[in-house]
């Protein structure tokens, strides 16, 4: 037989340990943005690139819909991440000039 509290225990243990692989890929994806900000500055180009901004959210949204999660969610968190992304490129492109 199941026990409830211990199910729900477990159950909030695994959500915490997937919240820190979430900080952990986001710290990764972090750093790559930094090697991408370097080649921009270095080929003078800017932050901004709508055509991959796109691409991307389409990758994520049909990626989602393959996986059984809602797609309008992964856009959601896509365009977020993206966001925050673009706004540090900008600023740190800037700080360069």
């Amino acid at each position: 037989m199941n026990d409830p509290k211990k199910t729900l225990e477990d159950s909030r243990k695994s959500i915490d340990a997937i919240t820190r692989e979430m900080v952990r890929l986001i710290r990764k994806r972090d750093l790559v943005v930094r090697k991408v900000i370097e080649a921009k500055r270095q080929l003078g180009i800017p932050a901004l690139n709508a055509v991959r901004e796109k691409a991307l959210i389409r990758k994520a949204r049909d990626m989602a819909e393959k996986a059984g999660v809602d797609p309008l969610l992964m856009e959601k968190i896509t365009r977020l991440i993206i966001d925050n992304s673009r706004k540090y490129e900008e600023s740190s492109l800037k700080k360069a000039r």
